[in-house]
């Protein structure tokens, strides 16, 4: 894995890095014109995001510049704006994919939905052709639990299912988020295996406290990533 960067570099072009490293998923950095035409490609926000956030915006922005093409940025989060469990956000993945026929899509998420993007991948297989994946948040549950991780520690997690959900802060105002979003995070797989012709680019910051890089190299180096990541 080549694109590991220090945390404040990454935050600072994230748009631009993202198309560039999309750029070498596709062959090298070629246009739209060249890509096939049925390919489709969708952004996934992280935890408590928003698919009309600013870095979104801005890397459908720079997407479109690049390569003159299309970002679908998907919702994954419910009508108050709490973000969904695992299988509620692999639905509407499916929903998108299923409604472009039998084309296929490439898939580029932040965070949690970079972790959404490859469990999405495992399950559909051929359909994604490929995947980028922005500090992708895999093993949520075991950092958690380990305090691998600086956002929740093994007591917050004790507290939060023992009250059945717990209050994150977004933008000065407390989202309450079920304990079901954990227990998704602890039954699902920590690293999805990808599709065997799924080629496979990532990003991650050196000083993440949040998603330590050793997690994102974990993932790169196993035997069924290491080879197209």
């Amino acid at each position: 894995m080549r694109a590991l960067r220090p945390a404040a570099k990454v935050a600072a072009s994230a748009p631009l890095r993202a198309t560039l490293t999309l750029g070498l998923i596709l062959g090298g950095g070629r246009g739209a014109a060249t890509m096939a035409a049925p390919t489709r490609f969708a952004y996934l926000h992280g935890f408590l995001a928003a698919p009309d956030a600013p870095d979104a915006l801005a890397l459908r922005t720079a997407f479109r510049e690049r390569y003159d093409a299309h970002l679908e940025l998907l919702d994954l989060n419910d009508e108050k704006g709490v973000t969904l469990e695992i299988p509620l956000a692999l639905a509407r993945v499916r929903d998108f994919v299923e409604r472009g026929g039998d084309g296929g899509v490439v898939l580029l998420g932040r965070s949690y939905g970079a972790y959404v993007a490859a469990a999405a991948a495992a399950e559909l297989g051929d359909r994604v052709e490929g995947l980028l994946l922005l500090c992708p948040a895999f093993d949520m549950y075991g950092r958690w639990a380990s305090g691998a991780s600086a956002a929740i520690g093994p007591a917050d997690l004790a507290a939060w299912e023992a009250a059945g959900h717990r209050d994150f802060m977004r933008r000065g105002e407390a989202m309450r988020v079920p304990y079901a979003f954990a227990a998704a995070a602890r039954d699902w797989p920590a690293f999805p295996a990808p599709p065997p012709r799924c080629t496979i680019g990532v990003l991650a910051g050196l000083r993440d406290d949040i998603v330590p890089p050793e997690t994102v190299v974990e993932y790169a180096q196993r035997e069924e990533v290491r080879e197209r990541c």
